[in-house]
């Protein structure tokens, strides 16, 4: 597998990235694409021409794969294509803390 060369800017924003303990999961080499992770939390990123430029919608990875928040009502859901359960408020505040950080960490620095 190749391994990922980053620009100096995008290298720059993933140290700044791990000092908020959000890694990069280099066991997925995608061409365009970056997985980021922290805990049980991820979300795919975009690159383009040496730097991010897109963060997807980020999730939590379960056993049935990487699972998104859906809210019914005032219930917090974790569901993914073959399994759905009710979040906890731990759940639902770590992924809002999770995607609040990727994102102020890849924006201020952009």
């Amino acid at each position: 597998m190749n391994e990922m060369v980053y620009s100096p800017l995008m290298q720059h924003q993933i140290e700044k990235l791990a000092e908020i303990g959000i890694v990069p999961v280099t066991a997925l080499a995608l061409s365009h694409y970056v997985v980021f992770a922290r805990d049980s939390f991820a979300a795919l990123v975009e690159h383009r021409e040496n730097r991010f430029v897109s963060i997807g919608t980020s999730g939590i990875v379960t056993e049935g794969g990487l699972s998104m928040l859906m809210w019914r009502g005032d219930t917090a859901w974790v569901v993914s294509k073959t399994r759905e359960r009710q979040a906890s408020d731990e759940e639902v505040a770590g992924l809002r803390q999770f995607s609040t950080d990727l994102s102020a960490a890849l924006q201020l620095l952009q």
